[in-house]
C-alpha cells in the first residue's frame, strides 16, 4: 500500500505537528547515519547539528507537499 503526496499533504496540512515530528526523526535519523551521535563531539554541537538538520528537513518538507 502507498500514500500518494495529496493523501500525505492533506494529513500534514491538518496536523503540522506530525510535520514538526517528522522532520525531527529525520534529522536524528541523519545524525546515525553520519555516526555523529556515537562520536565524542560536545552535547552544544550535536544540538546545534539536530538543529540545523531538522529545519533543513522541515523546509524540504513544506515545500515539497507545498504547505
Amino acid at each position: 500500500m502507498e500514500i500518494g503526496k495529496p493523501v500525505m499533504a492533506d494529513l500534514l496540512r491538518a496536523s503540522p505537528d506530525c510535520l514538526e515530528r517528522l522532520s525531527e526523526l529525520l534529522a536524528k535519523r541523519k545524525m546515525e547515519t553520519e555516526g555523529l551521535l556515537k562520536e565524542a563531539v560536545s552535547h552544544t554541537q550535536t544540538a546545534r547539528k539536530e538543529r540545523e538538520y531538522r529545519d533543513t528537513f522541515l523546509h524540504r518538507l513544506r515545500t515539497f507537499f507545498e504547505l
